[in-house]
Order: C-alpha cells, then structure tokens, then sequence
C-alpha cells in the first residue's frame, strides 16, 4: 500500500466515493500571502495545487485565517514558538477540522496542532495526513519533552508524508511504528516555457532566489562578489545585507510573484546554493527556473537527487564557493551543456510527472486507501475479527 505516493510507475486508478471531503489545513497567512503574491512563486490560484483533487470527486476546503488584534497575534505566535505548533490556528478552524472526511496538512506546523487538538476532544476525528517539511532536520534538536509530546500526537496519525528520501530514513527512524512514505512535491507544469538555446550575456547574468533557512547566502555571496565577469540579482528576505555591502555586481531584490517570469527571462543561469539539509529544500526554485528553461547550478544537499540527477543539475558540493564560480564559467563556456541541462530538466518534470495535479491525484488515492481501510477495519471489528492495518 501507498506505492501510489511515488512516481515511479503508471498513476494507479482512483476509486473515490463521490463527494469525498477534504479540508485543507494551510499555517496562518499562508493562502492570503500565496493570493496576494507576497510569497514569490510561479503560482496556480491556490497553494500547491490541492484543489485539483476536485477533478478525482473530492470536495475541497481551504483553511480560514481569523483577522488578529496586534496583541492576539504576539500570544498566539508565541505559543507557536514555545510548543512548536500553531494550536491557536487549529482552534479557529476545529469545525472544518471535525467536519471533514479526511485532512491534509502542508507542514508539521499544521498537523501537529491538528492533533493536538483532536486529543483535547472527544468527537470523531477524520483521517489525517500528516506531511513533513522540516521536523526530522531538528529533531536531534528538539528537548526531550518535545520529542516525546511529538512521537505522541503522530502515533494517532493515519500517514506520515515526506517530499525526500533522506526525510524518510529518519522519519522511519524515529517513529517506527508510524505509518510513513514519499510523496513527491509537484510544480506548476502548465507554466513550462520550452528551452531553447540563450546565448549569454557579458557580463554573465546569475539569479538566486529563496527564502527558507536553509539557504547559504554565504557562498553563493563569496563566489560571486567582485566578479566582474558576472552580474547577479538575489532575491533573499532572510540574508544579512552585509554580505553584499560595497558588491556593485551584486543587487538585492524583493521579487513578488508578478516580478519573477521577468527575472528568470533577464537571468542566464539560476544558482541555488544550500546548507546541508535533509528535506528538498530550494525545490521551488529549482523547478521554477526549469520551467523557465534556464539551467541550474544546485548545491548536492538534501533530497534534490530524489528529483533530479546530474542529467538535468550542475551539482556543486556544500561551501564550495569555487565550484560554483568554476560551474558558472563552465556553462556560460559551454552552449550545448546549458541547453542539455535545461531540456533534460524540463523533460524529467514531464515524465516524471512532477506536477500539482499528480500530486493532487496521489493525495486523493491515498486518502481513497486510508477511509477504505479504516471502513474495513470497523466492520471487521464489529464482527469480533480485529484485522492488522
């Protein structure tokens, strides 16, 4: 069970009761930033596509966010800091959380406070998906009472979804007894420009976006700065502008999301350099400029290589600001080489199917076997013949 989550294969066929219902739990701000282009990306009109489920006969809902008091949003962030989840959120919105069939949850922030919340109340609860972005990264990080108040509220889970391999070796790891598997992040396909050949620009023109922690604006910085060959834009709320104080050929850019097919046209290389890590951070990047077909230099970190191999990836090892001078040189050098990344690259997100709809359709199957085997199981309860899910 749950092979379907993968891409590996022919998609399975879907067997969904009709009208099946799924609330979709996304962290405070995060659809009305999404709407409103504050969080860059080349975007459908709802967060990571979710709502094409609705073309398998699910019904979709999305999370509501409550209009906050300047000192209600303090407490209820600093409760968020202090448990590591946002129970507040998932407060507001118990009715949808308790009135739904089953819940998808985009990050631990969500999915935790779910289940925190299911604890505390004696109603049924729906079936839960429970997907991880950044939690096995920290969890040799965590207090022992966290990891324990953790391992706790995901026992009760019905899956456990990571976006990368090394995710799911600590995931499967740490929890044992969880249910657990991939399910590979998707893109905007639909968005895809064909590459074609781009003679590059003098000086050579490099663009860097991202905005989790796990970014390393320290190297791509140093291989950069005061290389007068290059010219580069980096789109960064999280970097210490010291880095590029006195850098005339670097300039720091707040792209939102109108901005950005703008940026990956003017751009002759994208660069996404990366701490080591264990989820798939840069993805969103990484996809957006192959979409845009412009090659990629990516630091070999994290579960990138669960989505890309060095057929479609320049990769460079972490804190090597040489290799990624020594890369941009190469591929502006090289036409052939730029071209070949950035067609395999566009090529893999076809065939592999990495879009938002197959990830749709992958959450709607599994959901489809988590209600069919729970109904199997009560019924079979009910006869006095417990079976083993």
């Amino acid at each position: 069970m749950y092979a379907s989550a993968t891409t590996s294969g022919l998609p399975p066929p879907i067997v969904i009761r009709p009208g099946m219902r799924v609330f979709v739990f996304l962290g405070h701000d995060f659809g009305a930033g999404w709407s409103s282009g504050a969080l860059p990306g080349i975007n459908e009109q709802r967060p990571y596509g979710y709502y094409h489920a609705t073309e398998y006969g699910c019904t979709i809902k999305y999370s509501t966010d409550a209009e906050e008091a300047r000192v209600m949003r303090f407490l209820r962030l600093s409760l968020r800091r202090t448990i590591g989840f946002d129970l507040l959120h998932a407060w507001r919105n118990r009715r949808d959380l308790l009135d739904s069939d089953v819940v998808w949850t985009h990050t631990e922030l969500e999915h935790l406070a779910a289940l925190a919340l299911w604890r505390m109340s004696r109603s049924r609860r729906p079936t839960l998906i429970a997907q991880c972005i950044w939690l096995f990264d920290k969890w040799h990080r965590l207090s022992p009472p966290k990891r324990w108040l953790y391992k706790r509220l995901l026992a009760r889970t019905d899956l456990l979804t990571v976006q990368s391999t090394e995710s799911l070796k600590v995931a499967q790891r740490v929890l044992p007894s969880v249910r657990s598997c991939l399910n590979h992040y998707g893109t905007t396909v639909e968005a895809m420009i064909p590459a074609v050949h781009r003679p590059v620009h003098r000086p050579i023109r490099i663009l860097s976006l991202g905005r989790d922690m796990h970014r390393d604006w320290v190297t791509v910085v140093t291989a950069l700065r005061g290389w007068d060959a290059c010219q580069a834009r980096i789109g960064a709320p999280l970097i210490d502008r010291r880095l590029t104080r006195n850098a005339t050929n670097i300039e720091l850019v707040r792209p939102k999301s109108a901005d950005l097919p703008g940026l990956y046209q003017w751009a002759d290389l994208a660069v996404v350099t990366l701490k080591p890590n264990l989820h798939v951070s840069g993805i969103t990047v990484v996809t957006e400029a192959m979409l845009m077909g412009l090659p990629v230099i990516c630091t070999d970190t994290g579960g990138l290589r669960s989505y890309f191999s060095e057929e479609e990836v320049m990769y460079v090892q972490p804190n090597d600001a040489d290799a990624v001078r020594n890369g941009i040189m190469r591929l502006a050098q090289d036409g052939a080489l730029r071209l070949g990344l950035a067609q395999n690259a566009q090529k893999r997100l076809t065939e592999a199917d990495l879009s938002t709809r197959a990830r749709a359709r992958r959450m709607a199957q599994i959901s489809a076997e988590l209600l069919a085997a729970k109904q199997d199981y009560a019924f079979e309860t009910k006869r006095g013949m417990p079976i083993d899910l």
